[in-house]
C-alpha cells in the first residue's frame, strides 16, 4: 500500500442510473482526474476483455470531465442499463482496462460484434 494511503491502483467505478443514461457522456471522477488526469490526451481508449477497444473524446468543460463522443454507441452495444456498474483500471497511455458488470453484480457476457459470427458453434474455427 502506498504510503498516502491510496491502494496505488489507478482505477475507478461508475454505477449506471437510469436518469443518467440520457446525457451522452460519462463523468469521469474529480478525485481521479486531479491525480492522473494531467496524463490524458483528448482521445481515451477502452479495452474491453472480449478484445474490442473503443475511442472517445474526453472532453472537459467547467472543472468536469467526460467520455463523449463515442458513448452512446457503448450504451447501446453493450445494451447498459440502470445498475450496470463499470469498472475502470488505468493502464497507461490514455487506456483504460473497464470490465461490466450487470445488476446481478456478475460480469456480463459481452457480445462479439456486428461483424463477428453470433454463435461459435456455427464458425469454422481453427
Amino acid at each position: 500500500m502506498a504510503s498516502d494511503g491510496s491502494s496505488g491502483c489507478p482505477c475507478f467505478f461508475k454505477l449506471i442510473l437510469e436518469l443518467r443514461l440520457d446525457l451522452h457522456k460519462l463523468e469521469i471522477p474529480r478525485k481521479f482526474m486531479r491525480t492522473h488526469g494531467s496524463n490524458l490526451s483528448n482521445v481515451i481508449y477502452l479495452n474491453i476483455p472480449s478484445g474490442k477497444v473503443w475511442e472517445f473524446d474526453l472532453v472537459r468543460e467547467n472543472g468536469k470531465t467526460f467520455l463523449q463522443k463515442g458513448w452512446p454507441e457503448f450504451v447501446k452495444f453493450y445494451s447498459l442499463n440502470d445498475g450496470h456498474c463499470l469498472l475502470f483500471k488505468y493502464e497507461g497511455e490514455s487506456r483504460f482496462d473497464v470490465v461490466i458488470f450487470d445488476t446481478s453484480t456478475s460480469e456480463i457476457e459481452y457480445p462479439l460484434g456486428p461483424k463477428a459470427c453470433p454463435k461459435l458453434t456455427s464458425c469454422d474455427i481453427m
